[in-house]
């Protein structure tokens, strides 16, 4: 997996995702996301896995105490995209899917359909 963004994405009250967020962007040949060192960005092939990871109170792994309590995915499969979202209270509890429809998901990457429905690209390092 490559991480995309180069620090957590904050919070926004316009975001249905609370935390501070890490996007993932997933593939079984990753470099089939680049041409050498180039990003090649969207459309993104078929087998993309992005996974955004959230925390209340920042990087989880340099805050005491935090952790993941939120997990995204959206999944490319035969040119379409499939969303799911996991969530917990504690650390110690299993991530468990929230019963929530893919419409909304859609509704809202919608915005971003001119860029593969994805909101946050490859951050060059």
């Amino acid at each position: 997996c490559v991480v995309m963004n180069l620090d957590p994405v904050p919070p926004d009250d316009d975001v249905p995702h609370p935390g501070y967020k890490t996007i993932y962007a997933c593939h079984d040949d990753t470099a089939s996301l680049f041409d050498g060192d180039d990003w090649l960005g969207p459309p993104y092939p078929d087998g993309t896995l992005f996974i955004k990871e959230s925390c209340m109170d920042g990087e989880c792994s340099e805050v005491p105490e935090d952790f993941v309590f939120l997990v995204a995915t959206a999944e490319k499969i035969a040119g379409a995209w499939t969303w799911h979202e996991y969530t917990r209270n504690f650390e110690e509890e299993p991530l468990l899917e929230v019963p929530f429809p893919e419409s909304a998901c859609v509704d809202c990457h919608k915005k971003v359909e001119a860029g593969d429905w994805m909101y946050t690209g490859y951050q060059t390092r």
